[in-house]
């Protein structure tokens, strides 16, 4: 993913309606890109402000803890969906022995 393509993903990421694999490499970029790391916290920041504006809640005292915190939950859906996926294929391969064991 380039910086083009990853800015364009920002509202995106933060509203929650990406799906897995796009979220994975957004991140990727965004850790590894100070620049869009920046222009993902700007976003961020109005974001949460609006929205905190809308529930007439008190504004945070730290956008970016804020953030670090969401990226982190975000991570770990992603680490949680590989679990998930790995623990699928090793059932289906367990399913696929026990049949052929069953057969035999």
């Amino acid at each position: 993913m380039n910086c083009v393509e990853a800015q364009g993903m920002v509202s995106a990421f933060i509203e929650q309606k990406m799906d897995i694999k796009t979220k994975e490499a957004f991140l990727e970029h965004v850790d590894s890109c100070e620049e869009c790391m920046e222009e993902l916290e700007i976003h961020f920041i109005f974001y949460t402000g609006m929205k905190q504006l809308d529930q007439e809640k008190t504004f945070s005292d730290d956008f970016h803890l804020e953030l670090m915190d969401f990226l982190e939950k975000e991570r770990e859906k992603i680490r949680r969906h590989h679990i998930i996926v790995e623990l699928k294929r090793d059932l289906l391969a367990a399913g696929a022995i026990l049949t052929m064991l069953i057969l035999t």
